[in-house]
Order: C-alpha cells, then structure tokens, then sequence
C-alpha cells in the first residue's frame, strides 16, 4: 500500500529528470531561438535564466554559454540606461514616471541589484522630499494661524453677543492647538537628528501658537541643544584660534631665528591685533624689539660707510632696510635725505660738465 502511494511520485521525478536531457523547446523553439525571442522583448532575465538552466549535457550548452558574457554586458547596458533614464525624470519632479521606469526595469530583470538599488534609493529621496513638502504645508499654515488668531480674537472681544465670532474663534483656535502640536512633533524629531534650524523653526512657531506646558517643555529642550551648539561651535573656534597662533609663534620663532627681522615684525604685529593674544607674546616683543635696535645700528653703520666711500646707491639701500623696519626712524630718514641732495648735486655738476664739453 505504501509502495502504490509513493509510485506517482517516483514516476513524475523519473519523467522530470528525463526532461531536463531534452531540447528545450517552446512552441516549437530550440534555446537559441528562444535566446533570441528574449533579447528581442529584452526579457533579459529570462534570457540570462535559460543559459543557466541549460545542462551541460545539452547539444546547445556551449554555443549557448558562449553567449552568456556578451547577455552580462547587454544587461550593464541596460541598467545602466534604466537608471539614467530614472534621474533625468526625477530632476524634472516627475516622480511617477521615474518609480514606474524603475518596475518597467526590474520586470525584464527582476534579479538586478542596480535597478533594486536605484529604485529603493529613489523611494527614499521621494519619501523625503515629500515629507519636506508636508513639513512646510504645516508651517505655512501656522503662520497663516499665527495673523488670523489676532483677528478672531479682536472679532470676538468687538463682538461679545455675537456666537458666530465665538464659534469661529474656538474653531481656529483648536486648530491652532492642534497644528502646534504638529509641530512640537515634527521639532522634537528634528531635534533628535541634530537638525537645529528645523527644529528652531517648528518648535518656536508651535511655541508662540499655543503655549502649552508640552510645547514649553520643548522649547527649553531646544534652548539647551542651542546653548549646547554653540558653546561647541566657541570652544572648537578657540582651538582653531589656539594652533593658529601656535602656528604663528612657531614661524616667529623660525624667523628670528634665521634673523629674517622684516617677517617676525609681520608676524608679532598680527598677533599683537589678535583678540586673544598667546602666552609669552611681551617676551617676543623685546626680543624683537632688542634683535631690530641691533640690526639698525648695524646697518646705520654699515650704510655710513658706503656713503663715505661715494657708493651712494648702496647707502640708499641699506638705509632703505631700516626703514622697512621702522617706518619713522628719524635718523635713517636724514640720511635717506641727505644722500639724495648729494647724488642729485653731483648729477647736476656733470651735466653740467657735459654742455660744457
């Protein structure tokens, strides 16, 4: 008894099995017609199917397979066009034509992994944008409430026997409650996803809508994330501020160093200007200050002996140095003078002596 009970199911696995030796054949078809009836409707799924399907006792099996990398990059090409042509109608706002590009897609191919991607991608900025849109239909509606509830009340208060302005005033002012709390919900959210400024913008307008214990309570939330934002947004500007001038006291230093007196005079006056000025910046500056009164003697000096020896040019452009450092050095600007007088003399005296000639 049990053996005829189990005797169909072994004839139907023997029947199956001696199938899948055969030709496969629809209406009639080898498998490469079929191949080529998929690729003609792009049934590329289908297509991509049968080479798999195919055993590799089948007389088609290698012209087939040999046809499998070319189907591979049929289908790239495809989903790649498919998803092009998905964006282009999303950039133009026209999301149902880019969603139904998507299924046209995947019903040619429903195993792709680009064209699931890109439509579940899709979905997900469509969804967004759409919360956006209803985020600020709520919003424009609190402030439209936010110019009528004055003048309903105003009505009201004008208009004590009249139970028309009382209906509506309590109509638009349970509307405002409830749109307020529309809002709380929608700030408090944002305000758990570190969106500040929508959640600024929901829960004060809620706030100044209806202000309820709840929509208080959220208010001071949103207070303290701002406190909180902005005392971290001072103490990372500090530190920014602090390797600034680290960087700077460092090229000073650097500077001084190399005795290059024009760029740490640069550096120590920026700092100087800073609001907050580094730790040891009176120590810089008599050093610089000693390091300049050194070096202008020196080149005082130095530019005095070009003079006496008549290089006049290079007098001038020692001198010049010095009043690169020190703008109003009023001995270095008499030599500057002086100089000039001379050289202009002398230039004089031989043109002079060229009319002469």
């Amino acid at each position: 008894m049990k053996f005829r009970n189990s005797l169909p199911l072994l004839l139907c696995s023997l029947y199956l099995s001696a199938c899948s030796s055969l030709p496969f054949e629809i209406d009639g078809e080898s498998r490469q017609q079929q191949l080529e009836h998929y690729l003609a409707k792009q049934a590329y799924g289908d297509a991509l199917n049968l080479i798999k399907t195919t055993p590799d006792s089948h007389p088609e099996y290698h012209t087939l397979k040999a046809r499998e990398k070319a189907l591979h990059a049929k289908i790239g090409a495809f989903e790649q066009r498919t998803i092009t042509a998905a964006l282009k109608q999303e950039r133009r706002n026209n999301w149902g034509a880019a969603l139904d590009t998507y299924h046209e897609g995947l019903k040619k191919l429903p195993n792709s992994r680009a064209l699931k991607k890109g439509l579940q991608e899709t979905d997900e900025r469509r969804n967004k944008r759409v919360a956006s849109l209803e985020l600020e239909q709520l919003v424009t509606r609190a402030e439209w409430l936010q110019k009528e509830l004055p003048l309903r009340q105003a009505l009201a208060r004008t208009s004590p026997g009249s139970l028309m302005a009382k209906w509506n005033l309590n109509s638009i002012e349970s509307e405002a409650g409830t749109i307020a709390s529309e809002l709380r919900t929608a700030g408090l959210t944002a305000l758990e996803q570190g969106k500040l400024a929508t959640a600024q913008r929901t829960i004060s307008l809620a706030t100044q809508l209806d202000a309820s214990p709840e929509n208080i309570q959220a208010q001071q939330q949103l207070n303290k994330q701002l406190k909180s934002r902005k005392r971290r947004i001072q103490q990372r500007q500090q530190q920014q501020v602090k390797q600034k001038q680290k960087s700077q006291v460092d090229a000073f230093n650097s500077a001084m160093a190399q005795g290059e007196l024009l760029k740490a005079r640069h550096i120590y006056d920026l700092l100087s200007k800073a609001k907050t000025q580094p730790q040891g910046l009176e120590l810089m500056g008599e050093q610089l200050h000693q390091a300049i009164d050194v070096h202008v003697a020196e080149e005082l000096r130095i530019g005095d002996t070009f003079y006496r020896s008549g290089e006049f040019e290079q007098a001038l452009e020692t001198w010049r140095g010095v009043i690169a450092l020190i703008p109003d050095h009023e001995e270095a600007l008499n030599k500057i003078e002086r100089a000039n007088r001379v050289m202009k003399n002398l230039e004089q005296i031989q043109q002079r002596q060229t009319v002469s000639e």
